[in-house]
């Protein structure tokens, strides 16, 4: 049984903090449910613990990824097998926020694992479309291959599917991914997505996406995962995406298998067309600054 359940928060460094607040308060619908004047968090919905945390900072890029553990002993088994993997790993903190510890893997990424305090309750979902939790994260990396051995050695994650040699989708429960990689030579945040209930709530969102003209690529069906999306490219050039419907594999049966990079497959309707150039050169996250490890 994998130590993790989930992707529970992404953190990001902000040049455009401002302009990055208010997009995901009234472009992406989360709500401010923390602010000071270097750091803003937002969830899906007041009293609920943060989706997405921002800094202040002169250059944009990744903070770290939050990763939601499924005991105080899952904490402390990964503490344990971080520590003997090499990995630059933090002591161990026993708060208000939760049990948790931060780790840096092979290519420099700030890795927290948490066990929340107390009973976490789901958040429902509301008549406006509003994301409810963290789907999935996407990282370029330089080595795809040594990426998935780490992921899988460290948190006992399993290898759902490839897309040729260019990515690799990992799984910590029978959802077909909550964390994949992207072979590029910057090593930076590809995207981050958030998972609504329903396809009726995704139109919602795109609704609004079109309202704000925001809508950068979507709605379609990817192949991997088989999950449909919307994405939005925000301030600071990170890209976002809705999405619903996602996969959930068969334990005792699941193989991973090697899809073809192909325009049917990266959209399986057909309605979205390629991604446009911009948002493709923003996911490579090489318009980032500081982003590089």
């Amino acid at each position: 049984m994998c130590p993790i359940s989930a992707v529970s928060c992404i953190a990001l460094n902000v040049t455009q903090f401002e302009a990055s607040r208010g997009f995901f308060i009234d472009v992406w619908g989360l709500v401010p449910v923390g602010e000071t004047e270097e750091r803003l968090d937002f969830s899906a919905a007041a009293g609920s613990a943060p989706l997405v945390s921002l800094y202040r900072s002169d250059r944009d890029g990744l903070a770290y990824i939050q990763l939601k553990a499924t005991s105080r002993e899952a904490v402390d088994k990964l503490h344990k097998r971080a520590v003997q993997m090499g990995c630059e790993v933090s002591g161990l903190v026993d708060d208000d926020h939760g049990y948790s510890f931060s780790l840096t893997d092979f290519e420099g990424r700030t890795i927290k694992v948490t066990c929340p305090p107390g009973k976490i309750t789901t958040v429902p979902e509301q008549a406006s479309g509003l994301s409810c939790r963290l789907s999935h994260i996407v990282l370029n990396t330089r080595d795809l291959q040594k990426a998935a051995d780490f992921y899988v050695a460290l948190l006992d994650m399993r290898v759902s599917d490839w897309s040729e040699d260019k990515m690799v989708f990992l799984r910590a429960s029978s959802e077909h991914h909550c964390l994949a990689f992207n072979l590029g030579e910057v090593v930076s945040l590809n995207h981050a997505a958030f998972e609504v209930p329903s396809i009726d709530a995704l139109m919602r969102c795109l609704g609004r996406l079109r309202k704000f003209d925001a809508l950068t690529w979507g709605p379609g069906r990817h192949g991997p995962g088989d999950n449909v999306f919307l994405y939005c490219l925000g301030p600071s050039n990170f890209v976002v995406e809705y999405t619903a419907e996602i996969q959930y594999v068969d334990e005792d049966t699941h193989k991973a298998k090697v899809w073809e990079r192909k325009p049917e497959l990266l959209d399986q309707w057909g309605t979205a067309g390629m991604p446009p150039e911009k948002l493709r050169a923003c996911m490579t996250g090489a318009s980032l600054t500081g982003s590089s490890a």
